[in-house]
């Protein structure tokens, strides 16, 4: 008799997901390497999210949190976000902040450059 593989279990859902995310109109769109970027969504980090972005920022001396996506769910590219216009910008980074896991809303606050989207030299 053959054995059938077990189904990998499938991943928890967030009941409200729309929660979890907002997206934010550019004012001035741009583009880059053949797309435009009219709108970024904010997407919360969830627990593994925030473990690998720990992981990835050991030893480095820039960072920048990956709450920034595309409308396909794929993160935004740094040159995208450091080509937006400044005020477009300016929405961006305050929304994010709401999208922060608590842990990380300090760095914010330490002071005011680099905001939010901005890569920051670690300690």
């Amino acid at each position: 008799m053959r054995e059938t593989a077990a189904e990998p279990p499938s991943a928890p859902q967030f009941v409200d997901a729309a929660a979890r995310r907002k997206t934010i109109e550019l004012d001035y769109p741009v583009a880059y390497e053949g797309r435009t970027y009219t709108r970024i969504h904010l997407q919360r980090m969830t627990v593994r999210e925030v473990a690998d972005f720990i992981e990835s920022i050991v030893g480095k001396d820039e960072i920048r949190f990956p709450l920034f996506r595309d409308d396909d769910g794929a993160h935004i590219p740094d040159a995208v976000l450091d080509g937006l216009d400044s005020d477009d910008r300016d929405v961006i980074d305050k929304a994010a902040v709401d999208f922060l896991p608590r842990r990380f809303r300090g760095v914010t606050e330490i002071a005011s450059e680099p905001q939010v989207g901005d890569t920051i030299a670690q300690s």
